[in-house]
């Protein structure tokens, strides 16, 4: 048995909502972009393409993040960096790796916010036979 540590965060997992483009299927058979398909998937079985039903006031499809799941983590930082970039602003990086219960469909299109915050998903990686989930996950901040 593989120990995670104290599920004791509440983290939010939101996915990305993609408005327009073309989804290519199995068998070359394109796509256009209507709100019927949700997702489509190639032979390997990853997503390639996702779709937003929502609408603004003008009836236009909106593309944004889409609440997924809401669940307890392990957050851990691992490394922070700072560096002065050519503009001469500073650029500064967080990793953290965050351990959750086994999900599906999490994968590195997906956003996590903890804290008001948002990360980027680095890597998804199953530990103990699909028990949990350890995500390595990056925030970029600049001043």
């Amino acid at each position: 048995m593989i120990f995670i540590g104290k599920m004791d965060r509440r983290i939010e997992i939101y996915k990305k909502n993609i408005v327009g483009g073309i989804v290519k299927t199995k068998g070359n058979d394109v796509i256009e972009n209507t709100n019927e398909i949700r997702c489509k998937r190639n032979e390997l079985g990853e997503v390639i393409g996702e779709y937003s039903d929502d609408e603004n006031e003008l009836s236009e499809n909106i593309q944004g993040l889409k609440l997924y799941k809401r669940v307890w983590a392990n957050v851990v930082p691992m490394k922070s960096s700072e560096k002065v970039d050519k503009t001469g602003t500073i650029v500064g990086d967080d990793l953290y790796k965050i351990n959750i219960r086994y999900l599906r469909g999490i994968n590195r299109k997906c956003v996590i916010k903890y804290q008001g915050l948002e990360y980027e998903i680095e890597s998804v990686q199953e530990v103990d036979r699909r028990r949990y989930l350890e995500i390595i996950c990056k925030r970029s901040k600049y001043e």
